[in-house]
């Protein structure tokens, strides 16, 4: 069995309090908001504390109003204390970062070169509309954990007939050790020159 389908659908990912603030599991809705205001969660890039506060409060709610507000006196709060204190900034980032890799178990798919068929329609859209099509409520398609999303939407098509294909636990392996092996014979052969 593939051990991300396991732990995308057998177990909920763990739960984290940050500052006060339950992390829920992460959905599309959660997605689409962080990368609509490019959050360094998203991006790569390092987070400023008003970043840490706002993924937290998008993270933390299922409420698209709540997370598009401004900063309350408590989150004011927040941002005061992480500025004055790296190493709890350090470590609420860590725990971020954390969350978010506990919620990513998605498939991961072979790599096919692109056709050119991109409709410009975001794949985020893409899966809520084929759950939708295919029975689920609206809102639980925007709010359900966006692994068990993308597995649902992944197995869908699969029945319509796309071609899928899911790297299994062992293809994953092979590839990683694929990739370190390159690197190992450019470095190599960077030596030499």
């Amino acid at each position: 069995m593939n051990s991300r389908f396991a732990k995308a659908v057998a177990y909920n990912p763990k739960t984290i309090k940050v500052l006060g603030f339950t992390l829920l599991p992460i959905c599309m809705r959660h997605r689409v908001v962080l990368e609509y205001y490019n959050s360094p969660f998203v991006t790569s890039e390092e987070p400023t504390v008003e970043d840490i506060i706002f993924a937290i409060r998008v993270m933390s709610t299922l409420d698209k109003d709540d997370m598009h507000r401004g900063i309350n006196e408590v989150e004011a709060g927040y941002i005061f204390l992480l500025k004055q204190n790296d190493d709890t900034r350090r470590e609420v980032i860590e725990l971020i970062r954390e969350h978010i890799i506990d919620n990513s178990n998605w498939p991961i798919f072979w790599e096919k070169e692109n056709n050119g068929a991109d409709n410009g329609i975001p794949w985020h859209m893409k899966v809520v509309a084929n759950l939708v099509r295919n029975g689920m409520d609206y809102e639980k398609a925007w709010t359900m954990p966006e692994s068990e999303a993308v597995w649902l939407y992944t197995c869908n098509l699969a029945d319509e007939g796309t071609d899928v294909r899911v790297l299994s636990d062992a293809d994953e392996a092979a590839m990683e050790a694929h990739k370190k092996a390159v690197e190992q014979m450019k470095k190599e052969a960077q030596n030499n020159v």
